[in-house]
C-alpha cells in the first residue's frame, strides 16, 4: 500500500509516535491523489467514470460524490493511523493535487448524476466535507482539533478545512505574489492560509537563493498564517532545512522561529478572532484604513492584527520605500518612534524585516520554547508603546 508506514523507514511507528510527544512535535500525515488506486482496498469504480486522459494520473481519480468512495477514504487515515487505540501518528492532514482533476471534460457524469461542469467548483468543498465534517468530526466528537489543508479550496470549506497556495516558483515577482494571495485569502474568508515559504520550485541561482530563502522562508513566512518552508529538493544546497543552508540562515531561522513563539500570545488572539469573526490575521491596509487612498495600494505591506505592521524585504535590496498609516509608529528592532502618514525609507539590512508597532499597543509574548508543548503559560511580558493612549 502507498498510504501506510514504510516498514523499513518506520520500523516502529508506534515508537516514532511517543517520540514526537517527547519532543513536542506533531506530525502531519500526506495524501497525494495519485496514491489512491495503489492504497489498501482501493477498488476501480472509485474512479470517475470516462474520466479524461488530460487528467494527470487519470487512473487514480476518484469520484468525490461516490458515498462509497467517502467512505473508504476516511476509513484509510483512520485505520491506517488516526484511529487513537493504534497509538501511531497523525495530527493533522495534507491532501494534494485534487486540482489536477479540474482538466475533466464538462460533460462527464459523476456519481451523483450531475456534469463535471456543475461540480468543478464544488470539488474542494467535498474533500473538506467527507475530510472535516464526516470524517474528522464525526470520529473524534470534538476531542482533538482538526487541521486539514488542501491544495486548492471553494468558498465555505473553510468550516472544515483549509489551503495553500501549491507549487510556487521562487523568485522575488512570485514572493510578491504570494503576499498578495495571503490578503487576499484573508478577505475570502480563509484566515488560516499557508504557502510553500521560499517557493516550491528548486532554483535556479543557488547562490541568489540565500538571500530568497531569508527574505521569504525564514521573515515573511515566519509572519503567515501558517509557517512552511517546503519545497523540491535534490541537493542539500538547496534544502528548505535550516540547519542545512549557510549560517546567516540558521542564525536568522532561531530568530524569527523565537520571535514567532515569543509572539504566540498576541497571534492566538487575532487567531481566535479569526475563527469567531472571519477577520483575517494578516490585514491589508485598507482594512483599517479605508479612507486613507495610500492604504488600497500599498498591497505587499500587512498589518499582523491590529497593532503590527510588517512589509517584507521583496527585492531584496537594503534602502526600503514603504508606508506608514497616521500616527507614531514604533520600529520592532529598536524602539525608534516614527511619524506615520507618509512614505519612509528603511534600512533592511541582511536578516532584518521592516517590522513596526503601532503607538499606543499593548502586545503580550511570552519566553520562546523548543515547542508550544514545552512554554511556561505561567507567565506573560506585556510589551507596552508609548506615544498613544492603549
Amino acid at each position: 500500500s502507498k498510504f501506510a508506514w514504510h516498514p523499513s523507514r518506520y520500523i516502529n511507528a508506534s515508537a516514532f509516535e511517543n517520540w514526537l510527544q517527547q519532543n513536542g512535535l506533531i506530525s502531519t500525515l500526506d495524501f497525494n491523489r495519485c496514491i489512491a488506486s495503489l492504497s489498501d482496498d482501493w477498488k476501480p469504480e472509485y474512479n470517475i467514470v470516462n474520466v479524461s486522459n488530460d487528467v494527470a494520473f487519470n487512473d487514480s481519480a476518484p469520484d468525490l460524490t461516490n458515498p462509497d468512495f467517502q467512505a473508504w477514504w476516511w476509513n484509510l487515515f483512520w485505520e491506517t493511523s488516526l484511529d487513537p487505540a493504534l497509538g501511531l501518528p497523525g495530527d493533522a492532514l495534507w491532501i494534494d493535487e485534487f486540482d489536477e482533476q479540474g482538466a475533466n471534460s464538462n460533460h462527464i457524469i459523476l456519481h451523483n448524476s450531475r456534469r463535471w461542469a456543475e461540480e468543478k467548483n464544488y470539488w474542494f468543498f467535498r474533500v473538506a466535507e467527507i475530510l472535516g465534517k464526516q470524517g474528522w468530526d464525526v470520529a473524534f466528537n470534538g476531542e482533538k482539533r482538526p487541521f486539514i489543508w488542501v491544495r486548492g479550496m471553494t468558498s465555505g470549506a473553510q468550516r472544515y478545512a483549509t489551503l495553500w497556495s501549491g507549487d510556487t516558483n521562487p523568485t522575488n515577482e512570485e514572493m510578491a505574489n504570494q503576499v498578495r494571495g495571503m490578503l487576499a485569502a484573508g478577505l475570502s474568508g480563509f484566515p488560516f492560509w499557508g504557502h510553500d515559504a521560499g517557493g516550491f520550485q528548486a532554483p535556479l541561482d543557488v547562490e541568489a537563493y540565500e538571500s530568497l530563502y531569508n527574505r521569504w522562508a525564514l521573515q515573511f513566512g515566519s509572519f503567515s498564517p501558517f509557517w512552511r518552508p517546503h519545497g523540491a529538493n535534490n541537493a542539500s544546497v538547496i534544502s528548505r532545512w535550516p540547519l542545512d543552508r549557510g549560517d546567516a540562515n540558521a542564525i536568522d531561522a532561531r530568530k524569527y522561529g523565537e520571535l514567532r513563539y515569543a509572539l504566540l500570545p498576541y497571534t492566538y488572539t487575532i487567531a481566535k478572532q479569526a475563527s469567531d469573526t472571519g477577520t483575517p490575521i494578516a490585514r491589508p491596509m485598507f482594512l483599517h484604513y479605508p479612507d486613507d487612498a495610500e492604504a488600497w495600494v500599498r498591497d505587499l505591506q500587512y498589518l499582523w492584527g491590529p497593532f503590527m505592521l510588517v512589509a517584507p524585504n521583496i527585492n531584496g535590496e537594503y534602502a526600503q520605500r514603504l508606508w506608514l498609516p497616521p500616527g507614531q509608529w514604533h520600529d520592532f528592532w529598536d524602539g525608534w518612534l516614527r511619524s506615520g502618514g507618509r512614505e519612509v525609507g528603511y534600512g533592511a539590512a541582511v536578516g532584518k524585516m521592516p517590522l513596526f508597532v503601532r503607538a499606543g499597543a499593548i502586545i503580550p509574548m511570552w519566553t520562546p520554547a523548543l515547542s508550544t508543548a514545552f512554554v511556561d503559560k505561567s507567565t506573560l511580558h506585556w510589551h507596552v508603546y508609548i506615544g498613544a493612549n492603549g
